[in-house]
């Protein structure tokens, strides 16, 4: 049976239309992303750019008035600019300023420190100059006579050398002055940094209006266009940049303000890592001292001497650390206190308090309440 309903043949026509709405989706893009482009001009330059209606016919009259719209615009965007680039060439000097001013600070911190450290050297240095000098008065033959007052005169000497690897370490003379630093190499000379492109030059000046022709015009007019878009992209980088620089500012200017409070806070302990290393040689005259029997310095008056000379030099050393902040942590018979002393064995005893110390086997130090090493005792049990 025929088909009632034959479809009718398509034309070249209708094969040639497309199926989709390609065509039609392209040019919609189109068509928003130059309402979004005067949309961004607008609201940036709305005092300058006027928003556009529906394009009439174009005469020649109407595009030399838009081209010379655009020129205008373009030379009160330049005026605009200049003042842009020298706010954002000052918002980066500001940064700048604030980024020396910083290293400064660091820098003085670092010199206030070498002095703090020389001055405290040049205290402690003479005292144990002193013990040098009474050990040198102890004659070869006293020392061979006796071979035990030989060796105790020989270790308390050590610690004089011992005292001269610390000055050594810390870049000290043996007076307390600093040594000679070595030559830094000339620091690379920085570029100046150079200002932005100036805005671009303007378009050849226009043709006599009677060699114009409306092609001639409206290529002028397009180019003037043209050019006050780059110029305007320009403003934006120029006013992104002097907000990122004067955001730099702000945060140089609090990290400057946190240095200045953290160096003011830290010259207390300019000589904490000089006295660490100059504990060593105290415990070791302490221990010399120790082992200088009573009935020895009863018995013979060189080891008297010996012993008097030890406990001057560690008598006057402490006067120069109490007078720079440091005191010496000897607990015996306190209780115990675990963020200034380092339990080394637990021993009981009758008639003692719990977590007493019943010895010190090392004392401790801090310098202006900071621990610089913790007291190691011994102590009672807990229970």
């Amino acid at each position: 049976m025929a088909d009632n309903n034959p479809t009718p043949p398509q034309d070249e026509d209708d094969k040639a239309m497309p199926a989709g709405r390609d065509g039609q989706d392209n040019a919609d893009n189109d068509a928003a992303e130059e309402a979004a482009r005067r949309a961004r001009m607008q609201e940036l330059f709305g005092d300058i750019l006027d928003e556009d209606g529906e394009m009439a016919e174009e005469s020649i009259e109407d595009l030399r008035e838009e081209r010379d719209d655009w020129q205008r615009k373009f030379t009160r965007l330049s005026e605009r600019i200049d003042g842009m680039q020298k706010a954002s060439d000052e918002a980066r000097a500001k940064y700048e300023q604030a980024q020396q001013s910083l290293q400064r600070a660091e820098a003085q911190f670092e010199q206030n420190k070498k002095q703090a450290i020389a001055q405290f050297a040049l205290e402690v240095q003479p005292v144990m100059a002193a013990l040098g000098t009474e050990l040198g008065q102890i004659t070869a033959e006293a020392r061979a006579a006796d071979p035990k007052f030989g060796k105790l005169t020989e270790g308390v000497e050590k610690t004089i050398s011992q005292l001269s690897g610390v000055f050594n370490k810390h870049g000290l003379k043996e007076n307390g002055a600093e040594a000679a630093p070595k030559a830094d190499a000339p620091a690379a000379q920085t570029a100046p940094q150079a200002n932005a492109p100036a805005a671009s030059e303007a378009p050849a000046a226009a043709a006599p209006q009677d060699a114009e022709t409306i092609d001639s015009v409206r290529a002028s007019r397009d180019a003037w266009q043209q050019k006050f878009i780059d110029l305007s992209a320009r403003a934006g980088a120029l006013q992104q940049e002097s907000m990122t620089s004067r955001s730099k500012h702000e945060e140089a200017v609090k990290s400057l303000q946190r240095s200045e409070a953290k160096f003011e806070e830290n010259a207390k302990f300019a000589i904490e890592k000089f006295v660490k290393d100059v504990l060593p040689v105290i415990d070791t005259l302490e221990l010399g001292l120790g082992t200088i029997a009573k009935k020895d310095r009863e018995a013979d008056p060189k080891f008297a001497k010996l012993a008097a000379d030890v406990e001057k030099t560690l008598a006057n050393l402490g006067a120069v650390f109490n007078k720079h902040g440091v005191k010496a942590i000897s607990p015996m018979g306190e209780e115990f206190d675990a963020s200034k002393h380092e339990a080394i064995s637990v021993v009981p005893q009758p008639d003692v308090e719990p977590e007493t110390v019943i010895h010190v086997a090392q004392k401790g130090y801090e310098i202006e309440g900071r621990l610089i090493r913790a007291a190691k005792v011994v102590i009672t049990p807990q229970f």
